[in-house]
C-alpha cells in the first residue's frame, strides 16, 4: 500500500469513525510521500504529522498511537483524489450515495436518519469548525 493511501485511510478513519480525536487533540495536518515539498531541520524531506491542542492545558499523549490498520481488506475502501471523477482505487458509487443522502431534504426526520447511519455527523461538524477555527484556507475546495 502506498503512503499516500495509508494516510488517506488515517484521515477518513478520522473523519468518518473519529478516531483521530484523543481528547481536545486532534490530526491537524499531514504530509504523506514528502518527496520534496517540506524540508526538515536536517534537510530531509521526511513524511510528518501535526497534531492541534485547542486548549491552554499541557496534554499528555503517553501511550496515544497511530494506525493505518482499520480493520477490513484494501478492496474495503475507495479512494478518491479531489472528486468523484479521480478515483484512485475502488470507485465512487459509495461516496455518490452518500452524496445523494445529503441533497436530500435533511429537514425530513428520516432522510435525517438515513445520513447519520452512513456519517459520523457529530465527527465531520467538528472536523469543519476545527478547519474554520484554524484558518486552514487550502483544505476546503479539496475535501469534500
Amino acid at each position: 500500500m502506498s503512503h499516500g493511501i495509508t494516510a488517506l485511510r488515517i484521515l477518513l478513519g478520522c473523519v468518518l469513525g473519529s478516531v483521530c480525536v484523543a481528547g481536545p487533540v486532534v490530526i491537524n495536518e499531514f504530509m504523506a510521500s514528502n518527496s520534496g515539498v517540506v524540508k526538515d531541520p536536517q534537510g530531509q524531506y521526511d513524511d510528518w504529522i501535526e497534531f492541534y491542542n485547542p486548549t491552554e492545558t499541557a496534554l499528555d499523549v503517553g501511550g496515544m498511537y497511530l494506525t493505518d490498520d482499520l480493520g477490513g481488506r484494501d478492496e474495503d475502501y475507495d479512494v478518491l483524489k479531489h472528486n468523484a471523477s479521480r478515483v484512485v482505487s475502488g470507485s465512487s458509487a459509495s461516496y455518490q450515495a452518500i452524496l445523494s443522502l445529503a441533497n436530500a431534504d435533511l429537514r425530513i426526520p428520516e432522510n435525517y436518519q438515513l445520513i447519520q447511519e452512513v456519517l459520523d455527523v457529530p465527527g465531520l461538524i467538528d472536523y469543519l469548525i476545527m478547519n474554520y477555527y484554524v484558518g486552514n484556507w487550502d483544505w476546503a475546495h479539496q475535501n469534500w
